[in-house]
């Protein structure tokens, strides 16, 4: 069987002085390693600091034992040198000399003779370092005989070839942000995510260098990613996709937009029944396209959109599917079987109540009247959620109230009217016995961010901006693979029933493997045991920030939010809610367990809470903003006006694999919301008053 090696090379300090030292090496290598071992099936060597002669060995090994069918990846991250004449490139590595840069850095022709003497007809090398192009103009031939290889999977697929990746041309320098290569930044994100190849089921090596070359140009960066290729017969895939996206039926798309009532109704029929399905991407293009119809507003569409709610009775909610009826879209002659349309009434009821979501959340100024109250009131609590909200605010301006519960005279009886009496300061309470414990945490006024002086400080936390918080909940810990078992077990949580647990098998071990849609299972399924007006939800970034920075150790500076004789809380201005020095006995980081470990191990902070820092890293409601310039102070997550254009959400925390610097009250990482990983999970939260 066909192996996969790579060998990850780190240079990040050097004894010649006149050399920086990098912060970002051994985060590239430690993050690009974990995706080509989960995505790409790579058996991964990491390497940091070594000097010459170990570094010539280790690229020999995995060359020159690779065999023909085996897939070879070489990688190097740090300083990329050039000599006088500024032909060649030299790698430094950790005894390099400025003055003798030909006999104490790596050669890049050292590199090119171990590809050419490899019998591995699949080699990729990747440098992301300064003038790394010069890696390719300075002598990159073509092998010549290739041979054909075996065909056994999506990774093995009989592609072959000689690729060079670099980041940057022969006169550029490759860049750093925020303590972290640009470039490997992008190719982590693209092999993470797949979205170097959002159709496909494997990303090749051609898919990632298009993705980083647009990434960069979209960052304004100043370098130009460079790619060589020797002779091929297929494209070579680098990793699996995490996440394909399976095209529309573009019959049925046609059908939405046609002009016989039919042919739309029988489309919409599909594309709600997909809406409703398990595949994630596939229902956000179904919503995509019918949100596009929607905003036609003509009055066909209206017609049909009336046809499908009036087919729930006004007094029951019940389904008369006389009226909802399934019929095929009309086609035109083709060889094409027509899909099944077969649907059961849970299933018309939920599209039916998609649908009535998409039309109320688009269709107020079209004079579309929502007036079916008792469908209302169900649709209010459905699982499915637009534009990343849990609550229905986007559609009950036009929602016909409930009726309020009145008497044989219409005076409104004392039961129809709710009390919101807000359960005491750091309280605890549970709203099933499976359901996790949370917390009452106090209101306040604190500031976001981190200040220009905070060491490790990232660019994407700040400007420092005042935001005043409310009370909410949040939960104790972690959820736990116990209560994701618990989702299941109740019909919720479907998607991904079975998350890897890795190191941490324990119920009592934070769920991981999570993606962020996988949370809003989760969350749905939270809100089927509470009224409408306590909905669950993700916390917003302004929530978590506030809590996690809760501290009553003395000393610690930031503005006071809870006293009653036995507790004072505040919300640090400091790097950790402990201070600004890092404590490692406080949380679970890269210098503690190795792996995740059982929720509430540590110490909990001011608030109660346990894991705020460490163990794992927490999905938010948000959007990912880069800056808080656009931040309106108060606690409600910040999300884009189009669903479409909210292209990655927010985790906080920092995880057990992470430095102390990732696991700062401000620090803030960007991630596709269909991705997961194994130090990824979250937490809910929930407002004690209405929504």
């Amino acid at each position: 069987m066909a192996r996969r090696l790579a060998l990850l090379i780190g240079s990040r300090t050097f004894e010649d002085t006149r050399l920086a030292p990098l912060s970002a090496p051994w985060d590239d290598v430690e993050t690009l390693g974990d995706v080509l071992r989960k995505y790409g099936e790579f058996e991964v060597d990491k390497q940091a600091d070594l000097g010459l002669e170990d570094i010539q060995a280790a690229i020999q090994k995995l060359f020159q034992s690779a065999k023909k069918d085996d897939t070879v990846l070489l990688y190097y991250t740090g300083h990329g040198l050039r000599d006088t004449n500024g032909h060649d490139l030299y790698l430094a590595l950790r005894r390099t000399k400025l003055n003798f840069i030909r006999g104490t850095s790596l050669k890049s022709a050292f590199i090119r003779d171990e590809m050419d003497y490899s019998p591995s007809q699949r080699q990729i090398v990747i440098f992301d370092c300064c003038h790394s192009g010069a890696f390719i103009d300075s002598g990159m031939t073509p092998k010549h005989g290739v041979k054909t290889l075996s065909e056994s999977d999506v990774l093995n697929s009989g592609g072959t070839g000689r690729f060079v990746l670099a980041a940057s041309a022969a006169n550029e320098s490759a860049y750093e942000r925020d303590g972290r290569s640009i470039y490997t930044e992008f190719m982590v994100e693209a092999l993470r995510t797949g979205a170097a190849a959002p159709d496909k089921e494997g990303v090749t090596v051609d898919d990632l260098h298009d993705y980083l070359v647009r990434r960069v140009g979209e960052d304004a960066v100043p370098m130009r990613p460079q790619l060589w290729k020797s002779a091929q017969n297929k494209p070579l895939m680098i990793a699996r996709n995490p996440d394909p996206r399976k095209p529309l039926p573009p019959d049925v798309v046609d059908a939405l937009f046609d002009t016989d009532v039919l042919r739309v109704r029988g489309a919409v029929a599909q594309l709600l029944r997909l809406c409703s399905g398990s595949d994630r991407r596939l229902a956000q293009d179904a919503e995509r396209v019918l949100r596009e119809r929607l905003n036609k507003t003509e009055d066909l569409l209206w017609e049909v959109a009336q046809e499908i709610t009036s087919g729930l009775d006004q007094s029951t909610g019940s389904v008369r599917d006389a009226q909802i009826s399934d019929e095929a879209v009309p086609k035109k002659p083709t060889a094409t079987p027509e899909p099944d349309l077969t649907f059961d009434v849970s299933r018309k009821r939920r599209g039916a109540k998609l649908w009535l979501k998409l039309a109320a959340s688009i269709g107020a100024a079209s004079g579309v009247a929502v007036v079916n109250s008792a469908l209302w009131q169900e649709t209010k609590n459905t699982s499915i959620s637009l534009n990343g909200a849990s609550s229905s605010s986007e559609v009950q301006a036009i929602a016909a109230p409930a009726a309020k519960a009145t008497d044989s005279e219409g005076q409104v009886t004392s039961d129809a009217v709710k009390t919101n009496l807000l359960p005491e300061p750091l309280s605890t309470f549970r709203d099933c016995t499976d359901c996790p414990d949370m917390i009452v945490i106090p209101g306040g006024t604190f500031t976001i961010g981190s200040p220009d002086t905070e060491k490790d400080r990232d660019g994407d936390e700040g400007p420092l901006t005042e935001i005043k918080v409310g009370p909410f909940a949040l939960a104790h810990t972690e959820v736990t693979f116990d209560q994701w078992r618990a989702c299941v077990q109740d019909g919720g949580c479907r998607t991904n029933p079975n998350p890897k647990r890795e190191n941490c098998r324990a119920g009592s071990c934070p769920v991981i493997n999570v993606s962020w849609d996988d949370a809003q299972e989760y969350i749905a399924w939270l809100n089927t045991h509470v009224p409408d007006e306590y909905l669950y939800r993700l916390p917003s970034e302004a929530q978590w920030e506030y809590a996690a920075r809760a501290t009553t150790v003395a000393g610690v500076p930031g503005p006071l939010v809870f006293e009653n004789g036995m507790r004072t809380v505040r919300i640090s201005s400091t790097a950790y809610p402990w201070g600004n020095e890092w404590d490692h006995e406080q949380t679970n980081s890269n210098m503690s367990a190795g792996s995740t470990t059982k929720v509430g191990q540590y110490t909990e902070n001011g608030f109660g809470l346990s894991d705020m820092h460490g163990n794992v890293w927490e999905w938010m409601e948000d959007c990912y903003f880069y800056t808080y310039s656009s931040h309106e102070g108060n606690d409600a997550p910040r999300l884009a006006e189009d669903h479409s254009e909210c292209l990655s959400r927010v985790t906080r925390g920092g995880s057990w694999l992470d430095s102390p610097r990732k696991l700062r009250s401000a620090k803030r990482n960007e991630i596709w919301p269909f991705g997961s990983d194994v130090n990824i999970g979250f937490r809910p939260a929930r407002t004690p008053l209405p929504l």
